[in-house]
């Protein structure tokens, strides 16, 4: 097997447990610079033994510099590198290296864009880094709507091919399809943050709530806008309808909690594209986001023909969700028709294409 060493910014339980499945194709280690970020304690998950955290003292929001990647790859001596994005001091390190001793670099991305949602331009920043990474071996994008603006904007031309980031949805497509029932759970997955707008998901709750006053919704516990969101819930006096998921302990928590509620929905300024989607639809819950949620999480939807990307307007995502409990069945016909289109998200077929993608250099 080719050696094959990852570095990237957090140890999510995404990458840390795909890991075992890219095991079967590649002697593979992957480390990251931090355990959890700014993420709840219940994504930390065991890391087994190829995976690892880093020794980081400098860091300043996800730019992360430490010199033990040097002797890293000195004791790893990998045939292949993979890392998580072009800004990271350190993940230039591990590019410089890479080159000097005339390994493959390849670099996982997501689209760049501004802190105000806006596609980055091929400006100083961007020049600069395309001067810096000349010699990069491949650009992995997470999805083929992100290829344009490798390709084309940033100049990478045929270097850029299409990939993903693992998905651990595995045990999501054996939950139970929902029924008809007396009283419906709504989820807000995302973190408590602006781009999400929890505050407009507790706008259009309050209105669900008025025609169907035995909803629930359960919302992410984590983000800046918690105590916000919390004083508007109570300024609403709808505090007995909403659970924050603080009670979570461990990761696998989480499948509980999918599997319990019927309709997600995200009601977002701005997305790249997250997991949540994706793990939501196999789950098997209706599914309605706005029409600024990018990435394959949007493009699956609309490919399958099931849920419902809809202009950010709160009535247009009150009149979704009730229908939706209004038609119950129609939740678990899309359920069978996601849980088919999204069997490649699970990790053996990720860990496939990784092989196919990389194996060959």
């Amino acid at each position: 097997m080719k050696k094959l060493v990852i570095f990237s910014m957090m140890a999510s339980p995404h990458q840390v447990r795909f890991v075992p499945y890219l095991a079967r194709y590649f002697d593979v280690q992957h480390y990251f610079y931090d355990r959890l970020a700014n993420r709840q304690s219940f994504w930390k998950v065991d890391l087994g033994d190829r995976c690892h955290i880093l020794p980081c003292k400098f860091k300043w929001r996800s730019k992360f510099l430490t010199l033990s990647v040097f002797s890293v790859l000195k004791r790893e001596k990998p045939d292949i590198l993979l890392i998580g994005g072009f800004s990271v001091p350190s993940n230039y390190l591990v590019y410089l290296w890479g080159v000097a001793h005339k390994i493959p670099v390849v670099v996982w991305v997501e689209r760049s864009r501004d802190r105000n949602g806006n596609l980055r331009r091929f400006g100083v920043a961007w020049r600069l880094l395309r001067f810096l990474y000349r010699h990069v071996t491949r650009v992995m994008v997470v999805s083929d709507d992100i290829v344009e603006q490798y390709r084309d904007t940033f100049r990478f031309g045929d270097k850029v091919i299409v990939g993903r980031y693992p998905s651990d949805v595995d045990r999501y497509f054996s939950h139970p399809l929902r029924k008809k029932k007396d009283s419906y759970t709504l989820i807000f997955p995302n973190r408590l943050t602006d781009i999400y707008n929890p505050i407009g998901a507790i706008d259009i709750f309050s209105e669900v709530l008025k025609r169907y006053p035995k909803t629930r919704l359960k919302m992410n516990a984590s983000g800046e806008l918690r105590g916000t969101v919390e004083a508007y819930i109570a300024k609403l006096g709808i505090s007995d309808s909403v659970e924050f998921l603080d009670q979570l302990k461990t990761w696998d928590d989480l499948s509980d909690v999918y599997a319990s509620s019927d309709i997600m929905y995200l009601p977002a300024k701005f997305s790249n594209g997250n997991y949540t989607i994706g793990e939501c639809r196999i789950s098997g819950m209706g599914c309605i986001i706005s029409d600024r949620v990018l990435g394959f999480s949007a493009s699956d939807m609309k490919a399958a023909g099931t849920g419902f990307i809809l202009p950010l307007e709160n009535s247009l995502f009150v009149e979704k969700i009730c229908w939706y409990i209004e038609h119950p069945d129609e939740i678990a016909k899309e359920c069978e028709k996601s849980r088919l289109q999204l069997r490649y998200l699970r990790n053996d077929e990720t860990a496939k294409l990784y092989d196919e993608l990389l194996s060959d250099l």
